[in-house]
């Protein structure tokens, strides 16, 4: 990550955890961690740019590739897989037939699925979904149901099956549990008694689903378990005075970040509330952005779970509308100022969407162009991160060699390098920050030479339980020797 200013943060309890570790005798190799408010960009990439006018993108990402959707004026919705380092992967394909709606997709851990309506009030509105394989091949469409009134459509995973929200007629607000192969489970069952007037969002936390809409100018939520069951009662995110609408939602890997437009001041601001797993608000509503000269709306958030959110909206003053950013972190503490998300020349900007992948995020929206009408542009992001100041192995002896992980962060799975000039039983442990152990690999016997270590999601859970976000140590010991190096986790 490119370094442009480093705010050095002196944190009084790096004092109590350094202490624990050396009570522990456990022997770290000393790292150099800079905290950094300063803000990476990738080129604008063009994601399209078609005849036409192409808007209200979304976007998600798979373990190695994103998926963009937007609805577009050659009919339905569309998309476009993205790379992680920005690379447009072969070109825009049809994806689902729709009405006037903008697409939601969500990764489910096998396919996307990618949902909208079809109709329009009075007469009837129908729910639509599309399965999408990681590589963009159309796998099934099917029907969902039908009503005379939705507003609101949002969509999210538990890694096994997807769930689809909606608010719907006389209202309530509903979901509809459907499997990886895009079978419908059960009926559609009720989540709340209220309707929904400008906009809802899904979130999972690994736990349970935390859904947010707006209603009658207020924010609430549910908490809804993974058989779709809802757990306790419907709570209030925010009742302040005037209208707050708009809400998203994404989960950081220890909290719930919900931004919303809020009018409290008779201007529109863009605020936020941090919410744990358990449906507990976090101290009070963030002023994530609220200079009354401008107009901002819109806001999304997404989070590279290693203890960031990234907050996106339109500011609509002054004209051209353009896109804006902040960093939050997952304490709620509000990193630096914002920032303009950089594009081209351009005569509008509008509706941002965020995912985030392995290393970096990224970041779409429609913009206008005098020529070519609305196109789908996007940028990469790379947050305010941990970086280490050496790459080079960490040698514990003459006899045992420790390189990097790679991918590092990661989600999914990742690899680990040591050479050994001779030959020994290697233990491998994992320490989280404090130097408590929480994972421990017997590899064997091994012989003289390179050897690579996978480790995945899956293999982790087989050894007793999945890593949490954050920083972690792993050490490998052999024959006496032993070496440490430093790895991120992010839960998608």
């Amino acid at each position: 990550m490119r370094v442009r200013e480093v705010d050095l943060i002196i944190v009084m309890r790096s004092v109590t955890i350094l202490s624990k570790i050396m009570e522990r005798k456990q022997l770290f190799s000393l790292l150099l961690i800079i905290i950094t408010s300063s803000t990476s960009f990738g080129d604008n990439i063009p994601i399209s740019t078609a005849p036409g006018n192409q808007d209200a993108p979304a976007v998600g990402w798979s373990g190695t590739s994103y998926l963009v959707v937007w609805r577009d004026e050659r009919g339905g919705i569309w998309g476009q897989l993205v790379s992680e380092d920005g690379t447009l992967i072969d070109s825009n394909f049809f994806i689902v037939k729709a009405s006037f709606t903008r697409g939601n997709v969500t990764w489910g851990g096998t396919n996307y699925l990618v949902i909208c309506t079809r109709g329009a009030y009075p007469d009837s509105i129908e729910i639509w979904g599309q399965l999408v394989s990681e590589d963009g091949e159309l796998i099934d469409s099917f029907f969902i149901l039908k009503r005379p009134y939705i507003l609101g459509l949002s969509t999210g995973s538990d890694g096994e099956n997807f769930l689809v929200v909606w608010g719907d007629t006389g209202n309530i607000i509903c979901g509809q549990l459907v499997s990886q192969s895009g079978e419908l489970i059960d009926a559609p069952f009720l989540i709340a008694s209220q309707g929904v007037d400008y906009g809802m969002d899904i979130g999972w936390c690994g736990t349970s689903y935390l859904i947010v809409w707006n209603h009658e100018s207020d924010i609430y939520g549910q908490r809804v378990s993974k058989d779709g069951v809802p757990l306790d009662t419907t709570f209030i995110v925010c009742n302040a005075e005037y209208e707050q609408a708009l809400p998203m939602i994404a989960w950081g890997g220890r909290n719930y970040l919900v931004v919303w437009q809020d009018d409290r001041h008779l201007g529109y601001e863009v605020y936020g509330q941090l919410i744990d797993s358990t449906g507990t608000l976090i101290g009070d509503n963030l002023p994530i952005h609220t200079v009354l000269s401008d107009d901002h709306r819109f806001p999304v958030v997404g989070s590279d779970k290693i203890g960031h959110f990234l907050v996106a909206w339109m500011d609509i003053e002054p004209i051209p509308f353009d896109i804006l950013g902040r960093w939050v972190s997952d304490q709620g503490e509000l990193i630096g100022e914002p920032f303009v998300i950089p594009s081209g020349p351009h005569e509008g900007r509008w509706t941002p969407a965020i995912g985030w992948g392995e290393r970096n995020g990224l970041v779409v929206w429609a913009e206008a162009h005098e020529t070519t009408g609305w196109d789908i542009y996007g940028t990469l992001i790379t947050s305010p991160g941990v970086e280490e100041d050496n790459r080079e192995p960490v040698t514990a002896s003459r006899s045992l060699e420790l390189y990097q992980n790679s991918p590092n962060p990661f989600s999914l799975k990742t690899e680990i390098s040591f050479r050994l000039n001779d030959p020994g039983n290697v233990t491998l442990s994992i320490c989280d920050i404090t130097g408590r152990k929480v994972l421990e690999y017997d590899l064997g016997y091994k012989s003289v030479g390179l050897h690579k270590i996978p480790i995945s999601a899956a293999s982790l859970l087989k050894k007793g339980g999945a890593l949490c976000s954050g920083v972690y140590f792993y050490s490998l010991e052999v024959e006496g020797a032993k070496a440490t190096r430093k790895m991120v986790v992010i839960n998608q």
